[in-house]
């Protein structure tokens, strides 16, 4: 019986499949059979299969059906042999995970889970607090299931130079799940900041990431003084990341912020320009920042003005320098899909610079609460993160800085 088992384990587990062909294709083999042609997408539950390499003919399989799946093989039916796996005594119940091989590389690694994009992007999970890496799917050579003892996992792997790290990171309440129908309010905001040009700003990464989720919590809390007018799901929303303590005070939980090391991580992208782009921002424009009008990119002046990151929004001006959780409320509204507003609404308002500029609004108002709930009421999808179009976007421009 044991004999039998070990046997049935070596099928089902295999370690790695030895393959002559070096078409670039897969072999997937699940409860119902083997199939010969590509992997186009791995979910967190479920594989999409072109059979064949039709991608007119898709398959979706759901991973608990899948007992291995290697890299490079042929399109076609072929051939395959599947070696022994060596047998382990545990004291310890034995872990599913994956060993991962690569192309031009020796060493392999353990993860808990993997995920192929449809922009061929294979996202790693790596066991324990070890984090996530993220690379071309070109790179990897096969990925196969396998049932180890915990005790064999080791603590550190050597990843290849052309993959991301990003390191294991925690927060309260995360979750990337959009709150409505506007997909880019989201439960959690990863974030990634890069510096175009060779200039060092006058704030630490950690400081844009104080003042977005500030600017965030802003936005947050506007829904705060239209709780009873709120509809699902915003109203279950809202429910869920506010808490009543003991005393009988309100504690509001905003969406987390996280800055990520990967930028294929990220949800949302900044960009301080230390080198001039004049489609960008033109010398003497008066331009501060500018956003992608349902969007997932902002961008930041950093040649002709200065920065600080200050929770205190009173005044948008201090020291020659402005308030960078300002400048996110504004910009952040446009990523929503707000447009600016003009003193001829009489409102004070975010969206509305010269409000700001006579510091009558540093942060989102209740007016700016109601504009705030219409938007994520409409069906928005958004531009991916990183991507920017000059011809449809909205910026902070100050009056006293424009061209004459």
């Amino acid at each position: 019986m044991l004999l039998k088992q070990f046997v049935s384990s070596i099928i089902f587990f295999a370690c790695l499949l030895f393959l002559t062909n070096s078409v670039r294709a897969d072999v997937l083999d699940e409860t119902d059979g083997t199939l010969f042609g590509k992997i186009t997408q791995i979910t967190e539950t479920d594989f999409f299969f072109a059979k064949g390499c039709n991608q007119s003919n898709i398959k979706k399989i759901p991973k608990s059906r899948v007992r291995f799946y290697q890299y490079d093989s042929s399109c076609e039916p072929h051939s395959f042999t599947l070696p022994t796996s060596p047998f382990q005594l545990c004291e310890q119940e034995k872990q599913k995970i994956f060993k991962i091989t690569f192309n031009h590389e020796e060493n392999e690694i353990f993860a808990l889970d993997v995920r192929l994009r449809k922009n061929g992007t294979v996202f790693i999970i790596l066991p324990g607090t070890l984090g996530t890496i993220q690379g071309s799917i070109q790179k990897i050579k096969s990925i196969v299931p396998a049932q180890i003892c915990p005790k064999a996992i080791p603590e550190d792997f050597r990843i290849p130079k052309e993959f991301c790290h990003e390191s294991f990171k925690m927060a309260v309440n995360f979750n990337l799940e959009p709150v409505s129908k506007n997909q880019i309010f989201t439960k959690a905001f990863p974030f990634y900041f890069e510096i175009v040009g060779n200039g060092e700003p006058e704030f630490k990464p950690e400081d844009v990431m104080r003042a977005f989720g500030a600017a965030l919590t802003g936005w947050s809390s506007t829904l705060l003084a239209l709780r009873s007018e709120l509809k699902p799901p915003l109203a279950e929303y809202l429910n869920s990341i506010v808490r009543t303590t003991a005393s009988g005070n309100i504690m509001l939980i905003p969406p987390q912020v996280i800055q990520v090391d990967c930028k294929e991580n990220a949800l949302v992208i900044v960009k301080l320009y230390k080198e001039r782009d004049h489609r960008l921002f033109p010398q003497n424009s008066g331009y501060v920042a500018k956003a992608q009008l349902e969007g997932r990119t902002i961008l930041l002046n950093g040649l002709d003005f200065q920065y600080r990151a200050e929770l205190d929004t009173r005044m948008l001006i201090k020291d020659n320098k402005i308030n960078l959780t300002t400048v996110f409320a504004h910009e952040l509204g446009h990523s929503f899909g707000l447009p600016d507003i003009d003193n001829r609404t009489l409102a004070v308002s975010i969206m509305n610079v010269e409000s700001i500029e006579k510091n009558l609004a540093g942060r989102p108002t209740k007016e700016d609460g109601t504009a705030f709930v219409t938007i994520l009421e409409k069906a928005v999808t958004g531009a991916r993160p990183g991507d920017f179009n000059p011809t449809e976007c909205a910026g902070f421009r100050l009056s006293t800085h424009r061209r004459k």
